[in-house]
């Protein structure tokens, strides 16, 4: 049952991860450009929904949850981690904190909500 308070929670929630996205996007965008940003925050939910898609019902949404987080994690750390191995330039220190710590969480709670959806998805389909 959806009370006040759990609304409340909800609604701060989602208004902290819109908040989170708009400073990820802005210090992303500074460092790689407009359309690297925008591919690479769609990234942390478009690869956690299609992983969901391809395990389907062989997954718990729990495990899921758990999954996504992972892969939406390793959505941004990945690419941190190639360009911090190359000789490119690096983004600013101050973007680098934050794509580390609070875009690293942004992907991690966009794939843990994206990877339960990938699985409703494909049960869905194969319980017509």
């Amino acid at each position: 049952k959806l009370t006040p308070r759990t609304l409340t929670i909800r609604s701060i929630a989602a208004a902290a991860l819109a908040a989170g996205l708009l400073v990820s996007i802005a210090a992303v965008d500074r460092w790689t450009g407009d359309w690297a940003a925008m591919l690479w925050v769609c990234g942390t939910l478009f690869f956690p929904w299609v992983a969901g898609i391809a395990t389907g019902g062989k997954v718990s949404i729990a495990t899921g949850k758990l999954l996504g987080g992972a892969i939406g994690t390793l959505t941004v750390a990945g690419p941190l981690i190639v360009f911090a191995a190359t000789p490119l330039a690096g983004p600013p220190a101050d973007d680098a904190r934050i794509i580390a710590t609070v875009f690293t969480v942004v992907g991690a709670i966009n794939g843990a909500m994206a990877f339960p959806v990938g699985i409703r998805v494909r049960s869905s389909r194969e319980s017509r």
